[in-house]
């Protein structure tokens, strides 16, 4: 009877363990000494959840001694108040995600970072067992991680650093990954949402990165610079990144001039898994996701097809 009673326990507290996320935010504020850049990283706030869990940032003032930063208090404001979780079922360990908000110039505000004019830009920096996770760190089963941004104390923010958006145009903003190679810069809104939550405006990741918030028209996926400035004079199908993936992943390609394109999926035996795309598109660079939630682990292709251009890649899901 005793060892019954022991299994049970053992087998609930199996059932019923969370896992847990430790957490930090802080802002990189730069400042100038004469002519030179230096940097204070101050911590907004710090903690741990379990999943399922969130957090609320508290009110934060920035300091004006020793280093006067107070130039940030728009930053500090825009996040009082807002709600950091995770949804139940999101993590297979326990993670530390440290949060760095940068990007800003010396007066506080964003402009044109990247060629995008946004408010807000973050490195998501997670840890497991102490170190660093080198690629985009995904969550199971499809959940995500949210932050909540209460409106009334980001819309100041907003409109500090994009001068000409209109109070409550919460549809012209939205949230992107941003992702470079050894030349471009993209931004990529695949696996990240934007929602009008009420009183909320609000993000819903599948992964951390680096990723931001600002003007639509300017997050979508391009290098970077104005989009009639793109020059892009070759055909070229990327890796699948993450690779090995489970279970998403996203396929990149460009294109220098408009073609008929087709992108599909197949797996070993050459059988046709899925078609991402059979459509006409303009010149450009694209991502687009893929989800092999319904297939077993495996070796599966890749294959571009556009104009003359054919390109086959192989990527690998593993459960």
């Amino acid at each position: 009877m005793k060892n019954i009673i022991l299994f049970f326990a053992l087998f609930s507290s199996l059932l019923f363990s969370q896992y847990s996320l430790s957490y930090k935010v802080d802002i990189k504020a730069p400042y100038l000494v004469g002519s030179n850049v230096f940097y204070l990283t101050p911590t907004i706030t710090q903690g741990s959840i379990n999943e399922g869990g969130s957090f609320t940032v508290p009110k934060s003032i920035l300091p004006s001694t020793p280093i006067n930063i107070t130039q940030f208090q728009g930053l500090a404001d825009a996040l009082e108040n807002s709600i950091v979780g995770i949804e139940s079922g999101a993590l297979k360990e326990n993670v530390t995600i440290n949060f760095t908000i940068e990007g800003m110039n010396v007066d506080g505000k964003y402009s044109t970072l990247y060629g995008a004019n946004v408010f807000w830009f973050v490195t998501a920096d997670v840890l497991v067992n102490g170190q660093k996770v080198a690629s985009d760190y995904y969550f199971q089963n499809g959940k995500k991680i949210y932050w909540k941004f209460k409106k009334s104390n980001l819309v100041p923010f907003i409109q500090q650093c994009i001068t000409d958006w209109s109070l409550n145009n919460w549809s012209d903003l939205n949230f992107a990954y941003f992702t470079s190679d050894t030349s471009n810069y993209y931004w990529s809104t695949n696996e990240i949402t934007a929602a009008d939550e009420g009183d909320y405006f609000s993000l819903y990741a599948l992964h951390l990165s680096r990723l931001a918030g600002g003007r639509g028209k300017t997050f979508k996926t391009y290098p970077v610079g104005n989009e009639e400035e793109i020059k892009i004079n070759y055909f070229n199908l990327k890796q699948n990144y993450p690779n090995p993936f489970n279970p998403t992943t996203t396929i990149q390609f460009s294109i220098p001039e408009k073609s008929n394109v087709k992108l599909t999926i197949t797996d070993m035996l050459g059988r046709e898994i899925q078609t991402l795309v059979n459509d006409e598109l303009s010149a450009g660079s694209y991502n687009y996701n893929f989800n092999a939630n319904n297939l077993p682990s495996g070796v599966y292709f890749y294959r571009l097809d556009a104009g003359k251009f054919s390109s086959v890649k192989k990527k690998i899901l593993m459960k």
